[in-house]
């Protein structure tokens, strides 16, 4: 009776841990910037497998944007011209869903998470589209 009993007690702890696992991590700004990072470095790499590292940091940068959420007094807001920070986890999954995507193209998915970042965005004041472009010959 009481290795049944450790046994359910086992199996709902592990429930538990695995349940707890699989929620999604809401990031703070600081590890929102240092994937922001990651993934700059990755994109500027010319490793022989910087693609691949580049996609994944991509992802986790994906990831940590749709689960974001930026602070109370947080100064970029989409009234003041500035897209959500999960505007850029769609953006970066619409890039990377791209046949032929670009390293700007994921440049430009990312601006959300740059502005939140504190880069200053010198292209223009509204992002330019997210949509792939075919790669320029």
């Amino acid at each position: 009776m009481a290795g049944v009993a450790l046994v359910v007690t086992l199996a709902l702890g592990t429930r538990a841990l695995v349940t707890d696992a699989a929620a999604p991590m809401v990031p703070t700004t600081a590890q929102l910037c240092a994937g922001y990072d990651a993934l700059i470095a990755e994109l500027d790499s010319d490793g022989i497998f910087a693609t691949q590292a580049a996609v994944r940091a991509a992802r986790e940068l994906s990831v940590m944007a749709d689960n974001y959420v930026p602070p109370t007094d947080d100064e970029l807001t989409e009234a003041e011209g500035n897209p959500p920070i999960d505007q850029a986890g769609d953006d970066i999954r619409t890039v990377l869903g791209s046949v032929a995507w670009e390293t700007g193209d994921l440049v430009t998915a990312t601006r959300p998470v740059a502005l939140a970042c504190g880069w200053d965005w010198p292209v223009t004041t509204t992002p330019p589209p997210a949509d792939p472009r075919p790669p320029s010959s």
